[in-house]
């Protein structure tokens, strides 16, 4: 995530991306893949989920597809990888 001209700028992937995360599913599989994952960008290129996912799904408030909603069901521990 950037800031330009004061407002957050995901740097997620395009909404046309065949690999990119698109549902909490996606994101558990993700995790169990690579162990951990940070939510937002870091110093490490490709290893957070903004990086995995479009950019527009970001703050929707929709839960299938919002990684932002996304958190919850992982902190409601729907699996043990994620708790």
């Amino acid at each position: 995530m950037i800031t330009d001209n004061g407002e957050w700028v995901m740097l997620g992937t395009s909404m046309r991306d065949p690999n990119r995360l698109r549902n909490v599913d996606d994101l558990f599989s993700f995790v169990e893949k690579v162990g951990f994952v940070p939510l937002f960008s870091n110093n490490i290129e490709d290893f957070s989920v903004e990086e995995h996912c479009a950019s527009k799904s970001w703050w929707t408030g929709n839960a299938a597809t919002d990684p932002w909603e996304w958190r919850a069901a992982a902190a409601a521990g729907g699996q043990s990888c994620l708790r």
